[in-house]
């Protein structure tokens, strides 16, 4: 049978065709199945669905200490095989991460609401507002302005004599002027000279039948008799003195009678002018315990 000028038929080969040098099964079609074979250095090849590659020796060109980090995914692995970190320790993820002395260089923003131990004198810049416990100032005489601390205006600058006063005891009541009208109570003059006169608190008023005298209402009593008068005096307090000027009115001819605390010269009490419209003039001193009086003149006006 001539072949000449025919075309050959391709025969698909079987594995009865192959002699059998070991491989027990071959298939030269789809889906070759290989058991253990040494492949040598493909020209190429497609792993897409390859398993059991060892990273450590089945993988070649990583960089040093990759195939480590892959085999063993630790912060310590990871930080050995970058070439450009910064920093020590665990790696640090987005949520709730601990960093230890960061130095965090100019961030964008941040919240510190939490934050403790900034240091205020370098860690703090501008001023801090009154509302927020500052004094919304950046020198000492603006931050006591802005207080309403001003010296001068809303305090008294410090001067020596206030360290003398400072070990003072701290008088209660009105502070006393050298130029205000101003009433002193329980005051003891000691040594004093008065200047253009002085003048005592007086008190004018009518008796009827009976009255009180009161020094707290003035020193100098001005009454007039309206009806037969009994007097009551007050204690009779050591050194304390009073002038009583007792005018009749214009009925005249009224008395009066004067308390036992009251002691006259030769225990003998005055006369008193009975002329309607007159007066007498009487001075009373105390010893502690009795009145010292004295008649000063009668019969005026």
């Amino acid at each position: 049978m001539s072949y000449i000028g025919k075309t050959p038929t391709p025969v698909p080969l079987t594995s009865a065709d192959i002699p059998d040098g070991g491989v027990t099964t071959a298939k030269l079609a789809a889906s070759l199945s290989l058991t253990t074979p040494a492949l040598g250095t493909p020209t190429s090849g497609t792993l897409t669905n390859a398993t059991g590659l060892p990273i450590s020796t089945g993988v070649s060109g990583l960089g040093t200490g990759v195939a480590t980090f892959l085999g063993t995914p630790s912060s310590a692995n990871l930080l050995a095989a970058l070439t450009d970190e910064t920093g020590t320790g665990a790696n640090v993820f987005a949520t709730s991460p601990t960093l230890v002395t960061p130095i965090l260089g100019t961030p964008t923003s941040a919240t510190l609401t939490n934050a403790t131990g900034l240091p205020l004198t370098t860690g703090v810049t501008g001023t801090l507002p009154i509302a927020n416990g500052g004094t919304n100032a950046t020198s000492a005489s603006d931050a006591r302005t802005a207080l309403g601390l001003a010296i001068g205006t809303n305090v008294q600058a410090w001067d020596t004599d206030l360290d003398t006063w400072a070990t003072k005891t701290a008088p209660s009541g009105t502070v006393i002027g050298t130029t205000d009208t101003q009433t002193l109570t329980n005051k003891t003059i000691e040594a004093g000279t008065f200047t253009n006169g002085y003048t005592e608190e007086t008190v004018t008023a009518n008796t009827s039948t009976s009255y009180t005298i009161d020094l707290a209402n003035g020193s100098v009593q001005i009454l007039t008799l309206t009806g037969n008068c009994t007097f009551t005096f007050p204690t009779a307090t050591s050194g304390k003195g009073f002038t009583l000027l007792l005018l009749q009115d214009a009925t005249g001819s009224r008395t009066a009678t004067w308390p036992a605390s009251v002691k006259w010269p030769a225990s003998t009490a005055p006369t008193i002018t009975a002329t309607a419209s007159k007066g007498d003039k009487y001075v009373f001193v105390g010893d502690g315990t009795y009145w010292w009086g004295s008649n000063a003149g009668q019969n005026y006006l």
